[in-house]
């Protein structure tokens, strides 16, 4: 659990025997006498998080110290009702590696059809190119973007695929998104980098907004189908396509594309290593590296034959639908403890009966 900074009180059960280790902004729980999923769905709960945003302390670096955490109260339910929850959880990560699993299987499809599984990039660190083929081309003077594997893939996508396309010819809006500004009794979904994960968007966890903050135009909006593309920071390159009706807002770290060809497929190939490599070639920056819509302009998507490229695309339909049944089966979870909290284990049971 997170224990220092603006997200005190996220976390996750460890599912693998891997041997790992974490940070000390990082409280690590075994519990002796109540199952670990139960636990961590309780705290997850309103009622576990009331109490953990009680005895943070600090100003401008709070913090949850491991003293306190003795006096978090955790209800006493029967075996039998704890156990329930445990089977639900269960099912969560069994449902999520569906979900991951099937999302690999699109990116196997994808590298066949382009014969790059077994591809490994040269380790040629020189290039030679004249002025015109270099800095006159594309007005770069950084050697990092003229190494030999960018060239080396580039023309890998080109040949292998049945054809291919630059954004920029497919494209009907580039942009970046629009000033953060946060509204917690908005209704608007206010989508940030943390949002575009490996493989989808956190929708239930979108901050929130108000439309009377914004006068731009409405193409600046995000809308159904739009591809959004992690900018700045950290994770630059992540990409997932938006697949909901409701109109969201966009920070400006955040690159919001449109295509006139599928974007599920598209926003999966910027996604893939592929798009990771030219994603690698166009950054600007070190510290805080930061990718552009006028690069993003410049990418190549490779098209393989329409048979695999309709597979691929319902691969990872049916990874997002189940990635959202795992978080759906995660909240139910949640509210069934806290209904047995407010009211009785039978009220909790009967939830969960009512709605798994």
């Amino acid at each position: 659990m997170s224990i220092v900074g603006a997200i005190i009180g996220n976390l996750s059960l460890v599912t693998t025997d891997a041997k790992a280790t974490c940070s000390c902004k990082l409280a690590i729980m075994r519990p002796k006498d109540i199952e670990p999923s139960f636990l961590a769905i309780y705290l997850k709960s309103h009622y576990g998080q009331n109490q953990i945003q009680k005895y943070k302390r600090g100003a401008a670096q709070t913090g949850l110290i491991l003293e306190d955490f003795d006096q978090i109260l955790i209800p006493d339910f029967s075996s039998a009702f704890r156990l329930k929850i445990t089977e639900i959880v269960t099912k969560t990560y069994d449902v999520l590696e569906q979900s991951q699993s099937t999302y690999s299987q699109a990116e196997t499809l994808l590298l066949d059809a382009l014969n790059l599984t077994t591809y490994a990039p040269t380790t040629q660190n020189t290039n030679i190119k004249s002025f015109k083929e270099s800095f006159a081309t594309s007005g770069r003077f950084d050697a990092e973007y003229y190494q030999p594997k960018f060239d080396e893939i580039e023309e890998l996508i080109k040949s292998n695929g049945d054809y291919f396309k630059r954004i920029e010819e497919i494209q009907t809006y580039n942009s970046r998104g629009m000033s953060a500004i946060y509204d917690e009794a908005g209704t608007v979904d206010m989508i940030t980098q943390k949002h575009i994960l490996e493989t989808g968007l956190d929708y239930e966890n979108f901050d929130k907004t108000d439309i009377k903050h914004f006068s731009t135009d409405e193409a600046s909006f995000v809308a159904e189908n739009d591809i959004l593309i992690y900018g700045t920071g950290a994770n630059i390159g992540r990409t997932q396509p938006y697949l909901s009706v409701k109109k969201a807002v966009a920070c400006q770290d955040i690159i919001i594309l449109r295509v006139i060809d599928d974007p599920v497929y598209v926003a999966f190939v910027i996604n893939s290593f592929i798009g990771r490599f030219q994603t690698d070639k166009m950054r600007t920056g070190s510290a805080q590296p930061h990718l552009y819509p006028k690069d993003v302009a410049q990418f190549i998507i490779p098209f393989v034959d329409k048979d695999t490229q309709l597979k691929i695309r319902g691969k990872i339909i049916s990874s997002l639908a189940l990635k959202k049944q795992s978080t759906a089966l995660l909240e139910i979870a949640k509210r069934a403890v806290e209904i047995a909290i407010e009211q009785d284990e039978n009220a909790g049971m009967a939830y969960i009966e009512a709605n798994s």
